[in-house]
């Protein structure tokens, strides 16, 4: 009798693995951990930002395993610290919403980023630095991001255009 039951499972695992072989299929996960960029060079310091972001991202495979995109979503954890490199009590919160939803293609080299990456208010003022829109690059290896080229850019892009004068008054 046991032997009929082992059996028994063995076979509907067998279905099972047979089913699901040559199957589009994905994977899953999700970090959450620190960060300190330099988002920009003013006279005499750089503008850093610390954070603590969450990243999930999902892997689309096809029936051969191949990978056919990767989509990744950056989103900060309460709110990012902006501030001057050379004086750290010259400072400003960025956000809410700090969000970035990316899209990796291997097949074109291409990496869509959308969504507001920076966001920068000054109280009593209103917004002195964002990157939100769509961004695309195209890369010539695009597992190794080697020689990269921005192709697109839309919206309010003052990180990708490096204009990050008022944020450089403000911080001085």
């Amino acid at each position: 009798m046991t032997l009929h039951r082992v059996l028994a499972l063995v076979a509907v695992f067998m279905l099972l693995a047979a089913v699901s072989f040559g199957q589009k299929r994905t994977e899953k996960g999700s970090l959450e951990s620190s960060g300190t960029d330099v988002v920009g060079q003013c006279e005499g310091f750089n503008v850093l930002t610390d954070y603590f972001f969450k990243l999930i991202w999902i892997n689309h495979f096809d029936k051969s395993g191949e990978l056919l995109r990767t989509r990744y979503q950056w989103k900060i954890i309460g709110e990012s610290v902006y501030y001057n490199s050379e004086d750290l009590t010259k400072a400003v919160t960025g956000g809410p919403g700090e969000v970035s939803n990316q899209m990796f293609d291997p097949v074109t080299g291409q990496i869509r980023i959308t969504g507001i990456v920076y966001k920068v208010k000054i109280p009593g003022y209103g917004l002195v630095f964002a990157e939100t829109g769509a961004l695309v690059w195209q890369c010539d290896d695009p597992y190794t991001f080697t020689n990269c080229v921005m192709v697109s850019n839309t919206s309010h892009n003052q990180f990708a255009d490096g204009d990050v004068a008022a944020l450089c008054d403000y911080l001085k």
